[in-house]
């Protein structure tokens, strides 16, 4: 098993979860390129609805969370009873591949 982390402290929202992992942006440009009929131009705009792309991105970094944690941020303090639970989630989503 890596033992390799993240060098940024990102969560990307994706389109699908689990071992099948493909953003949204792979799947649309994957249903371009299958298509032969697209016209030059912007007609590829209309072969896939771009709402259906998800690709959010969340920073936070570790001091983040230890300072939202001192302020009694509302959001994480409702979620996690600890500290620890925190970091741990914090660990897991932003500074583990």
């Amino acid at each position: 098993m890596s033992r390799s982390y993240k060098k940024q402290p990102v969560y990307k929202d994706s389109t699908r979860k689990g071992p099948t992992y493909k953003s949204g942006k792979q799947i649309a440009n994957r249903i371009i390129r299958r298509k032969a009929d697209i016209p030059n131009g912007g007609g590829y705009r209309k072969a896939y609805c771009s709402w259906n792309i998800s690709d959010y991105m969340f920073r936070k970094d570790e001091k983040e969370l230890k300072r939202d944690w001192d302020r009694n941020d509302p959001l994480i303090r409702s979620r996690f009873r600890t500290y620890k639970d925190a970091h741990r989630w914090w660990l897991r989503y932003y500074r583990s591949k």
